[in-house]
């Protein structure tokens, strides 16, 4: 009988055999794993409205109470700050911004978002 010259190799045989079950056990671990996806979704879905849903924030269409936002400016003035990301003109955020802190007694940062300016055309000679 002919030895193997490349006995880790196997023989394409085996190959065809193990390939089979392999096919079984790749679409069960397919299966499975597409099943854990959808279950993680699931989960992490109504832990995030849970946790919306907290003392602070109105029910959803509805204005919040004098003493949720008592609490939600609270919280807010420990924050520190607010910050607005707007692309409205900046002179009108400035002054929001001023009345705003008189107002809550809280700082606002703006960040500009929105179309950057055009950059220099380039002309080809």
């Amino acid at each position: 009988m002919r030895q193997n010259p490349f006995p880790n190799l196997k023989s394409v045989q085996s190959l065809g055999r193990e390939n089979a079950v392999g096919r079984n056990f790749n679409s069960r671990r397919i299966r499975l794993t597409i099943l854990l996806v959808i279950v993680a979704a699931f989960l992490a879905a109504v832990a995030s409205t849970a946790s919306a849903h907290t003392d602070t924030a109105a029910a959803p269409g509805q204005p919040a109470t004098k003493a949720q936002w008592a609490k939600l400016v609270a919280q807010a003035k420990k924050e520190g700050t607010v910050t607005i990301y707007s692309s409205q003109n900046p002179i009108t955020l400035a002054v929001l911004a001023d009345n705003f802190k008189k107002l809550y007694g809280i700082s606002v940062t703006i960040q500009a978002i929105g179309p950057t300016p055009l950059p220099p055309p380039v002309f080809w000679p």
